[in-house]
């Protein structure tokens, strides 16, 4: 009882001051976050306790949230994005508490280059560096010191810029999406020949036949109760009607459904092989829109 009313003298302060208590409350931040930790497909930290942690600016419209812990610990995570690769942000709220935000940057490591392999073992060192060659009096070629000639040194590689890399990838791609739409269209001919003699191929009409003989099923055991030997005669005909129905049905389902995977196993390679790239594409400019194939086969 003591604690309610402390609980209602603690409303009414609130009104009578016209919200001070409210505005007070509000003018509380919510902890940093720390010990954030990311990984391909989870991030973990620590913020206020009970606070309500979203991640958000994720691509694939994927979204996910979760409430921090007593201790203000929180997991999240993913399955269709990969956050080492992604620019993401942690957001925290909570009553009476000012928001919190986190932005993930993306640490861009550049590769280290291997003079020995790119140039040759000893290319590095000045000792061994070619000598400048000279023209003797018949005009050809020569060391500076006859006695101790050296080979020139190897022309160093330069990488290939992220520009270069995506221009290669988009090229490799347009080239997968033709194979995948040719595959396509030759085979809809196929396609338009398996569903034009049964138009009734689909996975509702089989789902709709088994509730049938469900529906059926429990009004016999309805009339089993009346006792009326009429009414579950009925009942018991109805019953059998509905499975020779979905009996009749069944095989000529399970033969196109079994000709329909076929056809599709023929377009899945080219289709994955279209994803697998979009994927390698969208590591090189991630904040880029997925490419991959949307048509589902």
């Amino acid at each position: 009882m003591r604690i309610k009313k402390i609980i209602m003298l603690a409303m009414l302060l609130t009104i009578v001051s016209g919200g001070e208590v409210t505005a007070m409350a509000q003018t509380k931040q919510i902890n940093k976050f720390t010990h954030v930790k990311v990984s391909k497909h989870t991030v973990s930290g620590k913020t206020t306790k009970y606070a309500h942690v979203k991640l958000t600016h994720l691509k694939h419209s994927e979204k996910v949230n979760t409430k921090a812990d007593k201790n203000g610990k929180f997991v999240l995570k993913v399955s269709q994005n990969n956050l080492t690769k992604l620019r993401f942000k942690l957001k925290a709220v909570k009553q009476g508490f000012k928001g919190r935000t986190y932005t993930h940057a993306i640490k861009i490591t550049k590769p280290a280059i291997n003079h020995e392999t790119v140039a040759g073992p000893n290319a590095t060192k000045p000792e061994n560096l070619a000598k400048p060659q000279t023209l003797d009096e018949n005009n050809n070629t020569g060391n500076t010191n006859n006695n101790n000639p050296s080979k020139p040194a190897l022309p160093v590689i330069p990488s290939k810029s992220n520009e270069q890399l995506i221009k290669e990838k988009k090229a490799q791609l347009e080239i997968a999406k033709d194979a995948y739409a040719k595959i396509v269209v030759e085979l809809e001919p196929e396609f338009a020949k398996l569903f034009s003699s049964f138009e009734e191929y689909d996975d509702e009409f089989l789902t709709g036949y088994q509730y049938d003989i469900e529906r059926a099923r429990l009004e016999v055991q309805r009339k089993l109760t009346t006792g009326n030997p009429d009414e579950i005669a009925i009942a018991k005909k109805n019953l059998e009607l509905a499975k020779d129905k979905y009996e009749k049905y069944l095989p000529l389902y399970i033969a196109t459904d079994k000709k329909f995977y076929a056809l599709r196993g023929r377009i899945r390679p080219f289709a994955d092989a279209v994803n697998k790239l979009a994927k390698e594409l969208q590591i090189l400019q991630p904040d880029a829109p997925y490419e991959g194939s949307y048509i589902n086969y």
